[in-house]
């Protein structure tokens, strides 16, 4: 199992992804370590490859905002579960350049898994949702 932190804005006009050396650019994430639950592993995962701490971000919402489960045979046959956070962070917060985390416009998604244009949309509109 995996988690991953999606960051927007606070308008949700922009997103954080990281360089990933085989995904292309991707949501901060990765497995679940044991004795951690999804959030601990997403804000976890979320600092190590951006640098921004659990004191940087928001949490939207009581629950994941998006689950994604694929079959895969890589390395062997198995489902991957896939827990995405929804959160928010300030732009001006500092990136850490180790993992080449950097901020884009939600209309200009960069090349990577097909699922982040497909699910930054629906993130934008729980997030606007909340904010009312």
């Amino acid at each position: 199992m995996c988690a991953t932190a999606w960051v927007l804005s606070s308008d949700g006009d922009h997103a954080i992804f990281v360089r990933h050396k085989t995904l292309g650019w991707s949501t901060p994430g990765g497995h679940v370590e044991v004795g951690e639950n999804t959030i601990e592993a997403a804000r976890r995962e979320l600092e190590e490859e951006t640098g921004l701490t659990r004191f940087d971000t928001r949490i939207i919402g009581d629950g994941p905002a998006v689950v994604h489960v694929t079959d895969t045979n890589n390395p062997s046959e198995h489902r991957h579960w896939n827990v995405g956070w929804l959160m928010t962070a300030d732009m001006d917060a500092p990136l850490s350049p180790v993992e080449g985390a950097r901020w884009f416009a939600c209309d200009r998604v960069p090349d990577g898994p097909p699922d982040l244009a497909a699910t930054l949309p629906i993130l934008r509109t729980l997030l606007a949702r909340a904010a009312t």
